[in-house]
């Protein structure tokens, strides 16, 4: 069985463009997928969502949060599919995010460009991701 993946997008509305956060979400069942953004509070949207977390200036730090609920937050963020992973892998996402250093003087969506780069090198996600990375709004 596998769990379609999101690429999650937070966007700062400031008058100086910054970059958007950019974080990765695994819905915890694979019905998940399905519900919108802006649903209601329900187990059916909880998940794990994967990020590098700080700033240029500070440095980041790689975070793994479950029970994680996009429909928490004041300004729901874009989801886009990123495609989908066999849950064979689910436990060993966590070991293999921290396996790719969190940036220094890059940002988070660096820092997630490079781990979906070893996701697909080792088999786990498809090579649409990287398309879907690569048209994904940045600012």
């Amino acid at each position: 069985m596998s769990r379609e993946t999101f690429l999650l997008i937070f966007r700062e509305h400031t008058k100086t463009p910054v970059p958007a956060h950019w974080s990765m979400f695994i819905p915890s069942s694979p019905t998940d997928s399905s519900s919108p953004t802006n649903s209601t509070s329900s187990t059916s949207s909880l998940g794990d969502l994967f990020q590098a977390l700080g700033t240029p200036l500070t440095g980041y730090t790689v975070e793994h949060k479950t029970f994680y609920n996009p429909s928490s937050e004041p300004k729901p963020p874009l989801k886009i599919s990123l495609g989908s992973i066999d849950e064979k892998w689910l436990s060993q996402l966590d070991a293999k995010a921290k396996e790719v250093k969190a940036p220094g003087g890059e940002n988070c969506q660096d820092w997630l460009r490079e781990w979906v780069d070893a996701l697909i090198q080792d088999g786990i996600l498809g090579e649409e991701a990287r398309e879907v990375l690569g048209g994904a709004p940045r600012v």
